[in-house]
């Protein structure tokens, strides 16, 4: 289980309650959310999942998350999630250092978006010279691509610009709003999943190359029926009328199979994470 404390439980923020719905000693499924977002538009968003879930593998299934993207890729090293949703780098992570494997992922690749207020005056990335640009998290690969386009624009944090690491996709994008920041860099599909309000009063000027959406990963520790019955569950989620709706809203465009070699070109990124990690304190 995971350390009391170092993880964020959502039972609090569920839309309804599951408690009593399953026999006493039904063992909980802890699925594990990627913390790109604020633990109540996670749940918000993963809730038709993880009731398709609990009805599919007749088992109650947690959702738990993170404080920040550290504590779960530290989760993940400690084998601490039955099932996670991550981004691909930290699935790559988990498949080569805490035995996960690799059962699907979103269709739709991700990209690092670029955005300003809507009524800014900035309209390209040259124009974040002398401005405060916010990224999610310093080991998220969003904020690796940000990095990325703004030196191929010529510009380098700390010479060029500042960085503030705001800690979450919304809460980047939260800070161009509240003035924190000037520019944030965010993902598309965690941009899909801020409210149409916030998602209105911004405007994107640039968009990274694309790489492979986030991954659906089962640890090792349990059987291989139970890794294959999850499967087939997450697949099917996808043909229901709550995966469909779940899938349009957040641009998604479907969930499909995935192979045990596809993140191999995550590699280098996931050594970055590992050796972080090694050097960083755990807190």
């Amino acid at each position: 289980m995971p350390r009391p404390g170092a993880r964020i439980l959502l039972s609090l923020l569920l839309l309804a309650p599951w408690g009593g719905l399953f026999a006493a000693e039904a063992k909980p499924l802890l699925f594990g959310l990627f913390p790109n977002l604020s633990p109540r538009i996670l749940v918000t968003t993963y809730q038709p999942m993880r009731d398709y879930l609990e009805a599919e593998l007749g088992r109650p299934v947690e959702l738990v998350t993170a404080a920040n993207f550290e504590t779960f890729s530290r989760h993940i090293l400690a084998k601490e999630y039955d099932l996670m949703v991550a981004a691909p780098h930290l699935a790559r992570l988990g498949q080569l250092d805490a035995d996960y494997h690799l059962l699907a992922h979103y269709r739709q690749p991700i990209q690092a978006w670029v955005v300003v207020s809507a009524d800014s005056e900035i309209r390209d990335l040259r124009g974040l010279t002398g401005k405060r640009v916010a990224i999610p998290d310093k080991l998220a690969i969003m904020s690796s691509l940000g990095t990325e386009m703004l030196a191929k624009a010529g510009l380098q944090v700390d010479r060029h610009y500042q960085m503030y690491e705001a800690k979450s996709h919304n809460n980047a994008a939260l800070s161009v709003l509240n003035r924190q920041a000037d520019a944030a860099v965010i993902g598309s599909i965690p941009f899909q999943q801020l409210t149409k309000e916030v998602r209105d009063r911004l405007r994107v000027i640039d968009k990274s190359k694309p790489v492979p959406s986030q991954y659906f990963a089962v640890s090792g520790k349990l059987s291989g029926q139970e890794r294959a019955q999850i499967a087939r569950a997450l697949l099917r989620f996808a043909d229901t009328s709550g995966g469909k709706a779940f899938i349009e809203r957040y641009g998604m465009l479907g969930i499909v199979a995935a192979k045990q070699d596809e993140l191999k070109g995550m590699d280098a990124q996931a050594e970055q994470v590992r050796q972080w990690l090694e050097e960083t304190p755990s807190p």
